[in-house]
């Protein structure tokens, strides 16, 4: 997936994609944005109680959404920190916490 400048999401289908044809686009270019830039994207795989994959933008207004990765649906809308500037860059850490017989994962997204 890619983000750019003219606030659209590309989806490319990199098995069909080669050197003699080009990357091809996987589905429809989705509109992200009417007036803000985007700025940082991220694929989050469904995981724990999620039940769909997730694709993860950021805007240049302060803006995180949630969109289904498939559907391409808004499902969420936050205002993100506003200290600093918009968020340009997303990264998620997952971490392993073993305590006796069973080990728990906690996810965060650093920014």
């Amino acid at each position: 997936i890619s983000i750019g400048e003219d606030k659209m999401l590309q989806e490319y289908d990199l098995k069909i994609s080669s050197a003699e044809r080009g990357l091809c686009l996987h589905d429809l270019p989705l509109v992200l944005e009417e007036n803000a830039v985007p700025t940082a994207c991220l694929w989050h795989p469904a995981c724990g109680s999620d039940f769909e994959d997730k694709i993860i933008t950021c805007n240049s207004h302060f803006k995180l959404r949630q969109w289904n990765a498939s559907s391409k649906e808004c499902r969420c809308t936050t205002l993100g920190p506003t200290s600093g500037g918009p968020l340009m860059q997303l990264e998620p850490i997952a971490t392993t916490k073993e305590s006796g017989t069973h080990a728990a994962q906690t996810e965060y997204l650093a920014y």
